[in-house]
């Protein structure tokens, strides 16, 4: 019922944004009955490459909120993507889920290794709090 996703990039030069994948992308998952979505658009910067991800939903997104992180490439937007979903309630109590998509850098060198041990705190830093 739930689908995150990254990869969803969207490309920004000032006024011109690409974007054509993640439109596909969101329309296509619209057809299966993922009615809620996040968007796409809303980490693409003026100048650069958005952070990617996309949370796909059957169930109520009651919040969602993009987070770049400190330490990343220069034209870059990556991230985690942080979202709260209303599940089903159970005897009666509503619940939610917490959900956290994110895509690290990708590098295999020590300098990007140290930098995904730094996204990777920072993720848990605020999961935890």
């Amino acid at each position: 019922d739930i689908v995150a996703t990254q990869e969803m990039f969207v490309f920004g030069l000032g006024p011109l944004i690409d974007s054509v994948e993640a439109n596909t992308a969101s329309a296509m998952m619209r057809i299966l009955g993922f009615e809620f979505q996040t968007c796409f658009l809303e980490s693409a910067p003026a100048v650069g490459q958005s952070s990617g991800l996309v949370v796909y939903s059957k169930l109520p997104i009651v919040r969602a909120e993009h987070h770049v992180f400190s330490a990343r490439r220069a034209v870059s937007c990556k991230g985690w993507l942080e979202v709260e979903i209303e599940l089903p309630a159970s005897d009666g109590l509503p619940a939610r889920l917490m959900l956290f998509n994110t895509h690290l850098e990708h590098a295999h060198s020590q300098h990007w290794r140290n930098i995904r041990e730094q996204q990777w705190r920072e993720i848990v830093e605020r999961a935890s709090g």
